[in-house]
């Protein structure tokens, strides 16, 4: 499928923002069962599965464009500075951005509430509260030495 004019435009929108010499190959597949967009990047060449949701598939494309201006820092702070500049420059909703990026990699919300993300310290409160019922979980298993099985849903 050809990629569509709104990302071929949001991309070189993209390179200029972002001071990139160089326009990447875009190559664009059509998701058919799956709400949300996934991408690729490679130096100057990027790859995308789109989705349904317009706004997932933006925010993919911002995405992978980070990777592309931070070819070094897999999901870094650096990167997730530039990924969350993108995002805010081309309007990606602040509360889209928690909800699609929050599990995505440990340092994402730091970096986020650190830019002043509205909802970036809700998610990080909640995470916090996620992770001490998690080890008290398990630590109340190994105490009581139960095991657990899991039986497959039918």
């Amino acid at each position: 499928m050809k990629t569509p004019q709104w990302a071929q435009d949001l991309i070189i929108e993209a390179c200029i923002y972002l001071g990139l010499p160089d326009t990447p190959a875009v190559t664009w597949h059509k998701s058919k069962q799956h709400k949300h967009s996934s991408g690729r990047a490679w130096q100057k060449r990027i790859h995308v599965t789109a989705g349904s949701s317009r706004q997932d598939q933006k925010l993919v494309v911002l995405h992978e464009m980070a990777h592309v201006a931070t070819p070094k820092e897999h999901h870094s702070t650096r990167f997730w500075e530039v990924a969350i500049g993108l995002y805010l420059h081309f309007k990606v909703s602040h509360k889209y951005i928690i909800e699609r990026e929050k599990t995505y990699r440990a340092n994402f919300l730091e970096v986020a509430e650190q830019m002043g993300l509205r909802g970036s310290k809700k998610a990080i409160a909640c995470k916090r509260k996620q992770q001490k019922r998690r080890k008290k979980f398990f630590a109340s298993l190994e105490k009581n030495k139960k095991l657990i099985v899991l039986t497959p849903l039918k």
